[in-house]
């Protein structure tokens, strides 16, 4: 939902709206909103909560925001609770507002997932965004954001903007897929282990086995078979510098024949 005044930085950054703009209309003919190209799915449980919301307390007098084309840039699930109800609804219509815009409208919210972001970016074909879903399709089991931090040569997945502050790659859509990853070996192998490190699949310890693969002395392999071992030898920690310490250890248990390692952050 459109909110400038907790938000000013959101307004001066979406295309501007003239006074005629501004003129909020309404209507009970629902069938003329069409669903924007690329949008976010519908949560039908948010539908179903506004449906609710609109038999107790009436129509919703928020309007909604579309384009020329009469697309829905912010508003498709209070649409879709007033077609359940048959309930009027208000809208703004802007021009030149596009799927772009929707995005920047939800950058600032809450509204949209990471998953949201990646399939808007999918469905106008961005392979950069194509190739991480089809490596999340088939690796669920650790998450969109774990995929997307063993494929990108951003740290943590964040830019720092002219006015200092971070965006995420992926729902800015400067996110690129680095075709040289260790991904899904990072996968096959946590799986390995998970059994006595249950949070080798979390994203955080992923992230720190990527940056002990910079270490040319460091065979995966081996420390997955020294966990396997030794199981008693890991200590849970939510702190990459932590867990880092912690698989250098291990890596170097009971080590007798070969020289020791040493990991290091950088």
């Amino acid at each position: 939902m459109l909110n400038f005044q907790t938000n000013p930085m959101l307004a001066d950054a979406i295309p501007a709206m003239n006074q005629q703009d501004l003129q909020i209309h309404s209507t009970h003919d629902l069938s003329i909103f069409k669903t924007l190209n690329g949008n976010r799915d519908l949560n039908m449980s948010n539908v179903d909560r506004i449906a609710k919301s609109i038999l107790d307390n009436g129509f919703l007098k928020v309007p909604i925001v579309v384009n020329e084309n009469f697309e829905i840039i912010d508003g498709q699930h209070r649409v879709e609770a007033a077609k359940k109800v048959n309930s009027i609804i208000y809208y703004i219509k802007v021009k030149n507002y596009d799927l772009s815009t929707a995005i920047l409208l939800n950058a600032n919210a809450s509204n949209w997932k990471t998953i949201d972001y990646v399939k808007s970016f999918c469905e106008r074909g961005n392979s950069n965004y194509l190739k991480l879903m089809q490596l999340y399709e088939s690796n669920k089991d650790f998450g969109l954001n774990t995929c997307a931090e063993l494929t990108t040569n951003f740290i943590y997945r964040l830019v720092l903007n002219k006015d200092n502050s971070k965006s995420d790659v992926i729902k800015t859509g400067e996110f690129i897929y680095n075709d040289v990853n260790d991904a899904e070996y990072i996968f096959e192998s946590m799986r390995k282990i998970h059994g006595n490190i249950p949070e080798a699949k979390s994203s955080l310890f992923c992230r720190t086995i990527k940056m002990c693969l910079k270490n040319a002395d460091f065979k995966l392999q081996d420390f997955v078979y020294k966990v396997n071992k030794h199981p008693h030898t890991y200590r849970k920690s939510n702190t990459i510098s932590v867990i880092m310490a912690n698989i250098e250890y291990i890596y170097n248990y009971d080590n007798k024949t070969k020289k020791r390692i040493y990991l290091s952050l950088k």
